[in-house]
């Protein structure tokens, strides 16, 4: 923990050094909140968060109770709207009406100059111009700040969830979405006043759909706005439901009232994170259309990807009565829809040249591996050998050979992605290993479609032996590497992430009746579970390092847990196996009970400890900033 030492104590200089200038000092608040969340200091990073949110709510209360937005209530005078005074803007080109300026904006989308919608006309009441600008260049800083408090209303929520604290993170989301649906009908009058405006000035049925378009707010809430406050209300009730109704389960005695309570409740779950669904997928095929959102079409279209993801865990975790292999037809179809998704956005991108932007190529990858996942994980059955406590369950030789080649078809289609998000492109690895290809750089879409690269399972078995177990100590050097990452940012993520497809593919082939093959998969798996740089030690190779099972990530602790839960299956399938299995399930134990899982298994961070699906490390409470860098 040398690291973390070090980086406190530079945040404590700097703390130190900024103390003259308080505006700047707040903002290592956040600094800190990022270190402790990472050391999976959950509580202490919610208290830094609520400091800065106070902060940042006194500022804005002050500068509302300044009148820097004024009129009466109810008047919708354009230039009430995004007043600007800063100095900067007397070297802005000006305009004298707000059509000159939003005409601008369309021209520079079209150029691609624009890319992620953020361009706003503006009014600054000094110099009685119109002038182009975002919320941080123009001058707004009430708007700046409302949205950085939505963005750390978010965040704060998140860690809400990682504390069990369930129905303390409902109320945030709750009230996100309450205050969007205020700002949605704020700006629907808005644009009722402008087009008003536009009908005197001009007759509506000589203009074109392109004018008319031009004409159009440009500061509109953004969909994937209201889609994040409608995901973390879906999934944060799914999770608080399942946790109560195996408390409610294990202590009373079912009644038609309480039947009938839960099936509304469990429609109301549902119903959110499919509309959320249905809005993403809808405004994406209107996105795609225009020429001006093409980039907004791919953020809209990952987002519907991840809520795909999501509605088909929620319909997995919910059967509403109906039989397990209903059940699992309708979560695979959602999951079948979101892999489509992912690949339309791709088709997209090669017909009509949108450009993907390299951390973005690198999500959609990690949304399709979850997805695959997925659907080998259920069809494997594996919820049904999720219990720590019990030390005699078997593999489940009942799964016919058709369901065992669907499941490992999906395991090593995911095992294929993780290889070349934590190794780059197959079709780039002979490249120069000299050449350094950034993380800014686009990614070639008609290269990565071309022509199936699938690993096959000799080829895993090979990759495995010679590479996969060896720590990244061992590894020589002096020896310069070919393999180039997609992306750099999340590798640590990615490889910890991957001992998911690693347990799955060693399922399979215990299945099989590949046992020893099966045990080297199953090992790598406990070691990219374990090579987070800041981790939970396990074992005592991982003391020194530092490393371990990721201590910011619950969907990285489940995946720790179910790789040593389904190893210590096959172990006790052998004889003279059971101390192994002892201790991989008192591994997993330690990840539940002192680990990342400590709070998020249990309601309230107390209490019974809850039996957990493995496929709630796919769920994705994804918010506005996870598209941006």
């Amino acid at each position: 923990m040398t690291k973390v030492k070090e980086a406190n104590q530079n945040l404590s200089r700097a703390n130190d050094i900024l103390s003259s200038m308080p505006d700047l000092q707040i903002s290592i608040k956040l600094l800190e909140v990022d270190l402790l969340c990472t050391c999976g200091n959950f509580t202490e990073a919610l208290s830094k968060l609520n400091q800065y949110e106070v902060y940042l709510t006194k500022q804005q209360n002050q500068v509302e109770a300044g009148g820097e937005v004024g009129g009466e209530k109810g008047e919708y005078d354009t230039k009430q709207f995004h007043h600007g005074t800063s100095e900067r803007d007397i070297h802005k080109r000006q305009y004298n009406t707000i059509e000159e300026a939003q005409e601008t904006i369309s021209r520079m989308r079209l150029k691609g100059k624009d890319p992620n919608n953020s361009l706003i006309p503006y009014y600054n009441p000094q110099l009685g111009k119109y002038l182009i600008g975002n919320d941080i260049n123009s001058g707004t800083s009430n708007t700046m700040q409302s949205n950085t408090l939505l963005q750390l209303q978010f965040i704060k929520s998140k860690l809400l969830v990682s504390l069990g604290q369930y129905e303390y993170a409902l109320s945030e989301y709750e009230h996100m979405l309450e205050n969007m649906e205020r700002e949605v009908e704020r700006q629907m009058n808005r644009a009722l006043a402008l087009q008003q405006q536009q009908q005197e000035k001009n007759n509506e049925a000589t203009r074109s759909d392109e004018q008319k378009e031009m004409e159009m707010p440009t500061d509109t809430l953004p969909v994937i706005h209201g889609a994040s406050a409608l995901t973390g209300v879906g999934i944060t009730k799914l999770l608080l439901h399942l946790r109560e109704q195996e408390q409610h389960d294990t202590t009373s005695s079912s009644t038609d009232t309480t039947t009938n309570n839960g099936t509304s409740e469990i429609e109301d779950i549902i119903e959110s994170i499919q509309t959320a669904t249905e809005i993403l997928l809808e405004s994406r095929t209107d996105a795609i259309k225009s020429p001006m959102h093409t980039a907004l079409a791919v953020d809209l279209g990952i987002a519907a990807s991840i809520s795909l993801t999501n509605l088909g865990i929620t319909h997995a975790l919910l059967p509403m009565g109906d039989k397990p292999s209903k059940t699992k037809k309708r979560a695979m179809k959602y999951w079948k829809k979101g892999i489509q998704t992912l690949d339309l956005i791709l088709e997209n991108a090669v017909t009509s040249t949108i450009i993907i932007p390299r951390h973005k190529f690198q999500m959609m990858e990690s949304v399709r591996a979850r997805l695959y996942c997925n659907i080998a994980y259920v069809l494997l059955g594996l919820d049904d050998n999720i219990n720590i406590k019990d030390g005699n369950e078997k593999l489940d030789q009942g799964i016919d050979e058709k369901t065992l080649k669907e499941a490992s078809d999906a395991a090593k289609k995911a095992l294929d992605i993780y290889d070349e998000l934590l190794n780059g492109s197959k079709m780039t690895r002979g490249a120069d290993a000299g050449e350094d290809i950034s993380d800014d750089q686009e990614v070639d879409i008609d290269k990565d479609t071309k022509e199936d690269t699938t690993t096959t399972s000799e080829e895993w078995e090979k990759i495995l032996k010679d590479q996969a177990s060896l720590p990244e100590e061992e590894y020589d050097p002096n020896k310069k590497s070919k393999e180039i990452p997609i992306s750099t940012l999340w590798k640590s993520y990615h490889k910890a992430e991957s001992a998911r497809a690693l347990g799955l593919v060693a399922q399979c082939y215990a299945l099989a009746g590949a046992a020893v093959t099966a045990e080297g998969l199953f090992q790598s798996a406990l070691d990219a579970s374990s090579s987070y740089p800041i981790g939970q030690s396990l074992s005592s190779k991982d003391t020194n390092t530092g490393r371990g099972v990721s201590l910011s990530s619950p969907n990285l602790g489940l995946i720790a847990r179910d790789v040593r839960l389904w190893y210590a299956n096959l172990c006790n399938n052998w004889d003279k196996r059971k101390g192994d299995a002892d201790r991989l399930r008192e591994e997993a134990r330690k990840i539940e009970d002192e680990g990342v899982l400590k709070d998020y298994v249990r309601i309230d961070g107390t209490g019974v400890k809850r039996s957990v699906s493995g496929l709630e490390s796919s769920l994705w409470i994804f918010s506005p900033g996870d598209f941006d860098r």
